[in-house]
């Protein structure tokens, strides 16, 4: 049975399945808008740590650059906030450009545009000149006509504004503009101007992607990646028809053959992920990094994006004619990547989801069937099973809609196998549109494709002299698996060139594969296409163990194709291997382990890893903590959390606490909170401290009884910095006694700067607001908590305002109370 609990926490398989069913989902969770959030201290400080020193060239004028972030889908909200502070504050200090952060669309006149050189589309989304679609609905035609009018007027002057000389860059979601996303289509005109259209992001933040530097020459690339390369688990980008690499020069892109596989992935394998270009006179980049913080606090990102605005301006000159995609490394056409992670669904499985809805109770369950389906349609025989099955079950009329499109999209997966014509018949006698689609689709790949056999093909009675003619006749046999081996296509007679062609051959056929792993390789490519046979028909620990120990043989990129391989097994114990290698003493091995294990899901395995650490020396400490930072998992964090008041050597404290941030930023939980408490009164100071930054992830009555303790500890001003973070309104009580009890004038302050944070994102209490008003030592504070009480109005926070001499600001409030009302 498949186990859809156990689903949650595979980072390989963590594609989204609301892009399978983007129409049915697009309409729920992004609208209404939230405010955007604020940065805290910490994460400013981090961001400013990661921020370049200064310019990549000295700027010949003085830039003027525009960052424009509004939205009409959805907002990436914390991206939006980091890339606006990333991009003012890198100006200010480099000197580089000055920055207007502005959503006005006054700048958009064309007399404004002129003003400056670059416009930043900053995770722009929808129509960004119009308004969200939900809201424009509900206005009246007329309105609504003169706002679209709006909209492509602006647009236009942009597109204009460019090809006359002006520039643009694109963050993130800057790609995602001008894109219908329940039609599939998108407004041509900007799209060739920036230079493709999103259709997806198969790859989230839940995995590990392989980001390659097509373009290491390049001044803006340049030295950032001497590898070549970085992974990153970040939310990435994909494009589709629209891109055509002959109109711009890609720098980065995806290596898709290191990457976890997606049944959707571009055919192409062509999944670019940066690029610069012109466009009429001016210039255009664009960067799909920026989904949120992560990757910026990366000093590699934040100085590829100043290159690449600097770029924009005019100040880093950059060649953008195009250049092809890099070969990957040579390997037979007929091997997929695809991984069955999970038994094949059965029918019963698939009937129990009859009634399913679009809500989220059934996610999990159908998320891994349509996986599960996927990595099992390479089996001829389950394939035809399930067919039958599905369009019975279509036929039926059985079942929701949630249900019907599921049952269509399954057999998409599936394939076609012998049934087209009443495929065909369902497909044209179908209502509803989602199922529809899916059908039609499996069934224009039918047609598309055609059969893998070419029974008028004859197999030499000898082995060709030419080695073109011997590697095509292995090809074909691993395609057509009813062709029986000839009885001198041995090992024995290959060369090294020949020997990982039929290593991948025979598991292809699911052939024994007993004379692949006792090769004896001498060549990456045959380490690895064994290692492809032990994954692809199974092996026992003895041949892990031997993969492991083929690591010396593998540069990097073919070192993380092997881990993949190894994560992706089924041997029972596996991650006790991988983990024993860690501290056997061969280096390579233990590199080789070590990026197998942060591939997999090791809930389950966690204490017992950590079981031998305390005995451990400092080196295979380091890398056990290395592994930790890839586990989104509680009982890691509790574990850590546990060992760290004990921990007395710098750098293993240092990666401990690494680690621990790194698993925060994935989940918190309660279990987690309890166990940072703990940790927190067994610790020195300093630990205290790293211990107080968890609390506004909790950020509950708890947390601030947490920080109101650490206060009264001593550690006055990590306390106050902590709750300023708060999102909510029981940070209020503990931040006034704090100021109020504050003798030193900086924590008087800093108290108030946090009251003011709170009340930005939470709202204004009145006490708090006549606090902040009559004792603020800066003016700043009284500012924000006026714009706070505008931004969140409250009938009462309005006549307090008017009985305390703010007329005016009273009389702001009660306007937006009304538009509020409305």
């Amino acid at each position: 049975m498949l186990d859809f609990n156990h689903m949650k926490k595979l980072p390989a398989l963590c594609f989204v399945i609301s892009i399978i069913f983007s129409t049915a989902l697009s309409a729920q969770g992004w609208y209404p808008y939230k405010d955007d959030p604020v940065l805290t201290d910490r994460q400013k400080a981090e961001l400013d740590a990661a921020m370049p020193a200064r310019a990549s060239v000295a700027p010949a004028k003085k830039r003027r650059v525009l960052v424009f972030s509004r939205t009409s889908d959805f907002r990436h909200y914390q991206g939006i906030v980091v890339a606006k502070y990333v991009i003012e504050k890198t100006g200010a200090q480099t000197g580089a450009w000055e920055t207007v952060v502005s959503d006005d669309l006054a700048n958009f006149e064309p007399a404004a545009l002129r003003r400056f050189d670059c416009v930043v589309m900053n995770n722009t989304t929808g129509r960004p000149f119009a308004e969200p679609q939900p809201e424009l609905k509900k206005m009246p035609a007329e309105k609504q006509a003169e706002i679209l009018a709006r909209d492509a007027r602006l647009r236009e002057n942009l597109l204009a504004y460019v090809r006359e000389g002006g520039a643009v860059f694109g963050i993130h979601a800057g790609g995602d503009t001008y894109r219908n996303r329940n039609a599939g289509e998108y407004f041509a005109g900007y799209v060739d101007m920036i230079g493709g259209n999103f259709v997806g992001h198969p790859w989230t933040a839940r995995e590990t992607s392989v980001v390659v530097v097509e373009d290491p020459v390049s001044p803006v690339t340049r030295g950032l990646w001497p590898a070549g390369e970085f992974t990153a688990r970040n939310e990435m980008y994909m494009f589709g028809d629209a891109f055509d690499r002959n109109k711009l020069r890609v720098l980065m892109a995806l290596d898709l053959a290191r990457c976890a596989p997606r049944p959707n992935a571009r055919a192409d394998g062509d999944c670019a992920l940066v690029w610069i270009k012109n466009y009429g006179k001016g210039r255009v980049a664009y960067s799909a990094f920026g989904h949120d913080i992560a990757l910026y606090l990366m000093p590699e990102i934040q100085e590829l994006h100043t290159r690449l605005l600097q770029f924009a301006c005019g100040d880093l000159a950059a060649d953008t004619t195009s250049i092809p995609k890099p070969k990957p490394p040579a390997r037979p056409a007929f091997i997929t990547d695809e991984k069955p992670f999970f038994p094949a669904p059965t029918e019963a499985q698939i009937c129990a989801l009859e009634n399913c809805d679009y809500g989220p109770a059934d996610k999990d369950a159908i998320d891994t069937l349509v996986f599960a389906t996927y990595g099992h349609n390479g089996d001829a025989a389950f394939c035809a099973a399930m067919e039958d099955f599905l369009l019975r079950e279509l036929e039926s009329g059985r079942g929701t809609s949630r249900y019907r499109t599921l049952l269509a999209h399954l057999v998409e997966a599936v394939g076609v196998q012998k049934q087209a014509e009443r495929l065909g018949a369902l497909a044209k006698a179908e209502k509803d549109e989602a199922v529809r689609s899916h059908l039609a689709e499996a069934a224009a790949h039918w047609k598309r494709v055609p059969s893998g056999k070419d029974k008028d093909r004859a197999i030499p009675s000898a082995m060709p002299d030419n080695a073109r003619e011997l590697g095509n006749v292995i090809g074909w046999l691993a395609a057509n698996v009813w062709a029986p081996l000839p009885g001198w296509l041995t090992f024995d007679a290959l060369d090294d060139t020949m020997k990982p062609r039929l290593a991948y051959a025979l598991a292809e056929r699911n052939e024994d594969i007993g004379s692949v792993k006792k090769l004896a390789p001498k060549t990456p490519e045959l380490a690895l296409a064994i290692g492809y046979a032990v994954w692809k028909r199974g092996g026992a620990a003895g041949d892990l163990s031997r993969l492991l120990s083929f690591a010396p043989l593998l540069d990097k990129k073919q070192a993380a194709q092997m881990a993949v391989y190894l994560a992706s097994s089924a041997v029972p114990g596996r991650a006790d291997l991988y983990a024993a290698a860690l501290g056997a003493g061969n280096p390579d091995e233990a590199a080789l382990a070590g990026a197998a294990l942060a591939l997999m899901d090791l809930s389950d395995f966690s204490k017992k890893f950590l079981a031998g650490y305390d005995n451990a020396p400092a080196d295979e400490k380091r890398a056990m903590l290395k592994v930790c930072e890839s586990l989104a998992d509680d009982t890691v964090f509790a574990e850590l959390m546990r060992r760290l008041p004990g921990e007395k050597d710098a750098a293993l404290r240092g990666a401990m606490q690494r680690a621990l941030t790194r698993i925060s930023q994935a989940l918190f939980t309660a279990p987690m909170f309890n166990a940072t408490t703990a940790a927190y009164e067994k610790s020195d100071a300093a630990i205290r401290a790293f211990c107080l930054r968890f609390a506004v992830l909790q950020g509950d009555a708890d947390a601030v009884r947490f920080c109101q303790r650490a206060f009264d500890d001593g550690l006055r001003s990590d306390a106050i910095r902590t709750l300023g973070g708060w999102k909510n309104q029981t940070a209020f009580d503990a931040l006034l006694a704090m100021a109020k009890a504050s003798a030193d004038g900086r924590d008087k302050m800093l108290a108030q700067v946090s009251l003011a944070n709170v009340m930005s994102r939470a709202g204004v209490r009145a006490d708090v607001l006549e606090y902040v008003l009559k004792n603020a030592v800066r003016p700043e504070e009284k500012d924000v908590a006026l714009k706070a009480a505008a931004d969140f109005p409250d009938k009462k926070i309005a006549d307090w305002l008017a009985a305390n001499g703010y007329d005016k600001q009273a009389e702001t409030v009660r306007e937006n109370l009304k538009k509020k009302k409305k």
